[in-house]
């Protein structure tokens, strides 16, 4: 079915994910807003889809990874954002059939996605921020002056660590003169 350059204007109807038996779709170069049906991983048939300078939103459905029969796809310079979901079926296409969407981010894509705790650097790359080693150096550092603050301050607990170490010190040799 192409129906690309008929001015046409609205959402995408969610009944088209009806059309079990559609082989091609082409909506490219028209006014279509809104987002991709949820349930167009349901045209189990489809062998390509071109969504081509239209006004679609959001991010891709999940479910257009179930479309095994995809060989074409054209999703360019639309206003898609989020991450590309991720399967070998979406990712297998060019990144230039993304194109365009300059929200969209993921493997295929300059734009990197960011979860929490990651920033960028001042080139705007991803950095990733590993906590568990970030606090690992002040707790450290609180740790050691506590232990040593504590036996500055008391007078009786270093003597009985001096002991203490003096002790295991003397019997440590009688153990290596045997």
């Amino acid at each position: 079915m192409v129906l690309s350059g008929n001015n046409l204007s609205g959402k995408i109807p969610s009944e088209i994910t009806s059309l079990r038996g559609l082989r091609w779709l082409n909506l490219s170069e028209n006014n279509l807003t809104g987002i991709i049906p949820k349930k167009i991983g349901s045209m189990s048939l489809v062998e390509s889809l071109d969504f081509l300078a239209n006004h679609p939103s959001g991010e891709i459905p999940p479910s257009m990874l179930s479309l095994t029969f995809l060989g074409y796809l054209n999703l360019s310079y639309n206003s898609f954002s989020g991450k590309n979901p991720s399967g070998t079926q979406l990712q297998s296409f060019s990144e230039f059939m993304y194109i365009g969407n300059p929200d969209m981010c993921g493997p295929l894509f300059i734009k990197k996605c960011t979860e929490a705790g990651n920033r960028r650097d001042k080139d705007g790359e991803e950095v990733d921020v590993d906590w568990f080693y970030l606090s690992l150096a002040p707790g450290f550092v609180v740790g050691f002056c506590s232990f040593y603050a504590i036996f500055a301050f008391k007078k009786l607990w270093r003597y009985a660590l001096f002991g203490f170490i003096e002790d295991i010190s003397y019997k440590l040799c009688n153990m290596c003169r045997l």
